[in-house]
């Protein structure tokens, strides 16, 4: 029998991190340590630098045709609310599972001229 613990709420705390993610934390804190726009000195480009280098690097994984078109959010919550609140128009219809998390949800109910069906989920 495994008695390793398996982890099951990723989305909540991001834990267990993804390989490499931790080390890549520590070298930006310890050797680069600033915000993207925030001054006008080397640390402050080189992070303007590794936030392109990303833009770039994404834009290559999922085919977008410019770096531009990659946008960073804080969270999932952030990106859900602006992706629905900023795609949806008005009379649009979505459906959604009865199991769809808040972060769908919330904005969705909030949207007053934007319908929206729940299809059940089953185990097939």
């Amino acid at each position: 029998m495994n008695t390793k613990p398996t982890y099951l709420d990723h989305g909540a705390t991001s834990f267990p991190k993804a390989p490499g993610v931790a080390e890549s934390m520590s070298d930006y804190l310890l050797n680069v340590g600033c915000n993207v726009n925030r001054g006008a000195y080397s640390f402050s480009y080189q992070a303007e630098n590794i936030v392109y280098e990303t833009r770039e690097l994404l834009c290559r994984l999922f085919h977008f045709d410019e770096p531009e078109q990659v946008v960073f959010t804080k969270n999932i919550t952030e990106s859900m609310n602006v992706l629905i609140k900023g795609l949806l128009q008005e009379g649009d219809h979505v459906i959604v599972s009865s199991m769809e998390h808040n972060a769908v949800m919330r904005p969705l109910n909030a949207l007053k001229n934007v319908s929206f069906s729940r299809v059940p989920c089953n185990s097939a």
